[in-house]
């Protein structure tokens, strides 16, 4: 079943997204992972910066965090100085999805 997963960062009036940038091209360098099918990012009208996320399943997404995802993170942030911890963090299964 398809699985959305959301992850949130409280930036506050600092919309640099130095770390997300840095970490998303590293990313793409290794290609699309498997199992994934939408991935969107950005501010809402209060600076928190969601990420937005539609999986195949919620097991190819804890194997892709697991896996590649969490062995980039070890690394340690571009920069310190900014959010690079997510503030909340959920998913859940969709009923139906389309494209």
């Amino acid at each position: 079943m398809a699985y959305a997963h959301i992850t949130e960062f409280d930036f506050g009036d600092d919309r640099d997204t130095v770390n997300y940038d840095a970490l998303g091209a590293r990313l793409f360098d290794l290609g699309q992972p498997g199992g994934a099918l939408h991935h969107s990012a950005g501010f809402d009208d209060n600076g928190v910066f969601r990420m937005y996320e539609v999986w195949e399943s919620r097991t190819q997404r804890e194997q892709f965090v697991e896996e590649i995802l969490e062995p980039l993170l070890v690394e340690g942030p571009a920069d310190a100085t900014h959010p690079y911890r997510p503030a909340r963090e959920y998913g859940y299964e969709l009923h139906s999805t389309f494209q």
